[in-house]
């Protein structure tokens, strides 16, 4: 499901031949049948919905009792956890980025998920290695998640500009000997079970562990 046609197009080219349907819709609002669902599955959404809280009542709403839920949820912007790219923040400041972002503890994420109607809430941290063959990998993997609102918030006649700053900081303070740009991604992994009347056979494995290899890497 996603809101982006454009994104169902590229979709549906790399799941040829998978027997997957696709929806254009809003995950706030879904408009399918109450219980049609075993499992849903969220990863780096969440946080860019306008209610967290709809979009939770949505997806139990549309799940089976005991269904499990899967969310994968950034702790902040990825730049404020790894030692070696906190002058990003600083750059982005001086081009005119609000980074500004209310960061979400575990608590609060149980809570948020909780309350919901789910039960049985496991979340864990997880800290995922990212290296890049060079700046213009980076730059393009930034555009493609939610760190584009930070380039978008910038004037464009000043865009290039500061992509020449990122790319002098990635090769000075973030190339390793092998020549990959280095760094990581912070995130909550979190996963629940739908409230229902016996929960005693729901598997209560831990998140990660419970995924398969290759989500893991």
């Amino acid at each position: 499901i996603d809101r982006s046609a454009a994104m169902l197009a590229r979709a549906r080219r790399e799941l040829r031949g998978l027997e997957v349907q696709l929806f254009e819709m809003d995950a706030q609002e879904l408009d399918l049948p109450h219980g049609s669902f075993d499992v849903v599955l969220c990863s780096f959404g969440l946080q860019n919905f306008s209610s967290r809280e709809r979009a939770l009542l949505s997806f139990v709403r549309v799940m089976r009792p005991g269904g499990r839920l899967g969310l994968v949820y950034p702790r902040g912007w990825h730049f404020l956890y790894d030692v070696r790219w906190l002058w990003q923040a600083d750059l982005f400041r001086e081009f005119g980025a609000d980074i500004g972002m209310v960061e979400t503890d575990a608590a609060g994420l149980t809570q948020l998920v909780e309350h919901a109607g789910f039960e049985h809430v496991r979340i864990e941290e997880v800290n995922c290695q990212l290296a890049f063959r060079d700046e213009e990998e980076w730059w393009s993997w930034s555009w493609s998640h939610g760190t584009r609102a930070l380039f978008e918030a910038i004037p464009t006649a000043r865009i290039e500009a500061l992509r020449q700053e990122l790319a002098r900081g990635l090769r000075e303070r973030c190339m390793g000997a092998d020549g990959l740009i280095h760094g990581s991604l912070s995130a909550f992994v979190i996963t629940a079970v739908s409230m229902s009347d016996d929960l005693a056979e729901v598997e209560c494995a831990s998140p990660v562990d419970d995924m398969p290899s290759h989500v893991r890497s």
